[in-house]
């Protein structure tokens, strides 16, 4: 069973782009494809590749790469654009986690890394789960998706200018969160 409630998010660690027109969500526009790199009783990595997203008056090609360790309660993705320009002005790069049942979000910009949790009443019977995000070397802002509307809603999400063509991300899930960490945010 998948345990998170999702609605009408991005849900956990799924990713956009942030144009001045608005936030384009990553796969369900333009081709995608799906390739297994290993699965094992210690690692598991398979590649996602979109093909012609279109974005604005173009297209874009955005491949990502996700790996978990066994044991570990996070995993890894690196995402890698081609067809846009590097600092091209008023396109960011997004990275979520759903808020559907909570208000408080833990965010802290340090040197060299920034991250973002929560640890609420998120699964679908109510149970506590935590997510984070940690992003490291790149400045960003944590902001809050509408409650409701059009297109992605009930969202925490980092945004950053694309500085560079590459980005490293972590994404896991919390067990006993220790809330003294970072600056809380209420919505």
């Amino acid at each position: 069973m998948d345990i998170l409630n999702v609605g009408n998010s991005l849900g956990a660690g799924a990713i956009a782009l942030e144009t001045s027109t608005g936030l384009y969500r990553i796969g369900p526009d333009g081709k995608g494809t799906y390739r297994l790199v290993a699965q094992g009783p210690l690692r598991s990595t398979f590649d996602l590749k979109f093909e012609d997203v279109p974005v604005e008056c173009r297209f874009v090609n955005i491949n990502q790469s996700i790996s978990i360790i066994a044991g570990k309660p996070w995993y890894k993705s690196m995402v890698i654009f081609e067809g846009i320009g590097i600092g091209e002005q008023g396109l960011k790069f997004v990275t979520a986690i759903v808020n559907l049942r909570t208000n408080n979000v833990y965010s802290n910009i340090g040197s060299g890394y920034a991250y973002m949790f929560k640890h609420d009443n998120q699964a679908f019977n109510g149970e506590k789960l935590g997510m984070a995000i940690i992003v490291p070397n790149y400045p960003i802002e944590v902001l809050t998706a509408p409650e409701e509307g059009e297109g992605i809603t009930q969202e925490f999400f980092t945004m950053q200018s694309i500085t560079e063509s590459k980005y490293l991300l972590f994404h896991g899930w919390l067990g006993k969160a220790k809330l003294t960490m970072g600056r809380q945010r209420s919505v």
